[in-house]
């Protein structure tokens, strides 16, 4: 399975099926301690929806919206 990624002033949002998401994170923290790191801190935030489709795109896009009835 794939996971999308977007980065942000924040951090990073990952997107896809959650054990996907687990898998990327694990091999993210690998590397960074292959590459010689001692101390890896990961914050971990799950928004996970089964009642509907959600994606990165559709919060970005009715926020958007919400922001255009404000004016």
């Amino acid at each position: 399975p794939e996971v999308e990624y977007a980065l942000n002033p924040m951090g990073t949002v990952l997107e896809g099926e959650r054990r996907a998401i687990i898998d990327v994170i694990e091999e993210m923290n690998d590397a960074i301690f292959a590459a010689g790191a001692q101390r890896v801190g990961t914050a971990l935030k799950i928004d996970e929806r089964r009642d509907k489709p959600a994606s990165m795109q559709h919060k970005i896009d009715k926020v958007m919206e919400g922001l255009e009835t404000e004016k």
